[in-house]
């Protein structure tokens, strides 16, 4: 049975990885696209859910597909959580 300091901390640790998470859709232009390490590269305006300034950066996704329909030069509309060694998009729209 875990002691009840190790679940208040696991608990903490959680609700931590959970403010990481953008929660409204941020904004980009597609940089590149990876499709072989399922990777996009996206400049993007700041992100304050994950305390993110403007930048260029590559992103991660778990769901390659959510990058076919998209080019270098796209503007899009993206969300995307902290996932601790890498920042993953979850959700991402062409606009």
């Amino acid at each position: 049975m875990l002691s009840k300091k190790l679940m208040a901390a696991l608990a903490r640790a959680a609700e931590a990885h959970q403010a990481r998470a953008c929660l409204e859709l941020a904004e980009g232009e597609v940089v590149a696209i990876g499709k072989e390490s399922g990777s996009i590269t996206l400049a993007h305006a700041g992100i304050p859910g994950l305390s993110l300034p403007p930048m260029t950066m590559v992103f991660a996704t778990k769901q390659w597909i959510l990058l076919d329909s998209l080019k270098p030069g796209d503007t899009v509309r993206f969300k995307a959580i902290d996932h601790g060694d890498s920042y993953v998009v979850t959700v991402i729209e062409s606009t």
